[in-house]
């Protein structure tokens, strides 16, 4: 499809690929890259998801429909007797068109203020369950509902029953670890954070430090703290845990675009 936005034919094909999740994660990072070094073609490029990718442009099959449905009322309005008020009749069709034109601009404007930033939206593609360590001090019902449930992936119920089976002390500290990825599944990247924070700051488990500092970076990018997660993704890649390999490739990305 052309564009009236300037856009080259490769990066028009390329917005598209992305969208579709065609694009390996290097040529990704190149496109988001790219767009981030000309903030001209990164408007163009917004500009033309949002009319041709999010439906703010009609079609032709919508145009000509529209164009037949004008040409009606117009016969229908030749038949009609005229009328003395003349001038507020050709004012009207002026209304609605300006009416309509500014709906157009503040929907535009909604989807590009509204849409995920590009770091944010990678931080959420790079969630992944962790694997649990068993840390039970007890056996207690509540605290194996809330370990079923983190298990299970069911991170909505998790959060909070883990959360609770640690503040009762019925579960070890580390669980907060699991109760930030749970966190993080569900989109309280704020509450992530100072959880995550919070078992770190404890020093008592070098063991799982890579980890903890591979979801704080992820909680990090999606609160926009790009600088912070840089920095945690840079200790996490020389420690080892499930996410060493992660935090590496992520690291790889996020340096790449800069």
């Amino acid at each position: 499809m052309e564009s009236d936005f300037q856009l080259p034919p490769d990066l028009l094909d390329r917005i598209d690929a992305y969208y579709e999740g065609d694009l390996s994660a290097e040529e990704a990072a190149a496109l988001r890259a790219r767009l981030r070094a000309d903030a001209e073609l990164a408007a163009a490029a917004a500009r033309y998801e949002a009319v041709y990718r999010h439906g703010f442009r009609s079609s032709p099959d919508e145009l000509n429909s529209r164009d037949a449905m004008r040409d009606t009322l117009h016969q229908l309005e030749a038949s009609l007797e005229p009328v003395t008020l003349g001038r507020e009749r050709r004012l009207w069709p002026r209304i609605l068109g300006v009416a309509a034109t500014v709906l157009l601009l503040l929907a535009v404007g909604w989807w590009l203020l509204a849409r995920p930033d590009p770091d944010t939206r990678l931080a959420q593609d790079s969630i992944e369950w962790l694997p649990r360590e068993g840390a039970l001090l007890g056996p207690r019902e509540d605290a194996e509902e809330g370990l079923d449930a983190y298990d299970q992936k069911e991170y909505e119920r998790a959060y909070p029953l883990l959360r609770a089976g640690v503040a009762s002390g019925t579960l070890d500290s580390i669980n907060l670890l699991y109760a930030g990825v749970s966190a993080l599944a569900i989109g309280q990247a704020e509450e992530a954070q100072q959880l995550l924070t919070e078992v770190l700051d404890t020093g008592r488990y070098p063991y799982d430090e890579g980890d903890l500092r591979f979801y704080l970076a992820l909680a990090e990018l999606q609160l926009q703290n790009r600088e912070a997660a840089l920095r945690q993704l840079q200790l996490a890649r020389d420690l080892e845990g499930y996410t060493t390999d992660d935090a590496r490739q992520l690291l790889n990305q996020l340096e790449g675009e800069e």
